[in-house]
């Protein structure tokens, strides 16, 4: 099984960055 809490660890991490890029 996948790792839930890696993954949802992994998209906060992108979405920061995401975020941090569009400024």
């Amino acid at each position: 099984f996948l790792r839930t809490r890696e993954i949802i660890h992994n998209l906060e991490i992108v979405t920061q960055d995401t975020e941090l890029q569009q400024e």
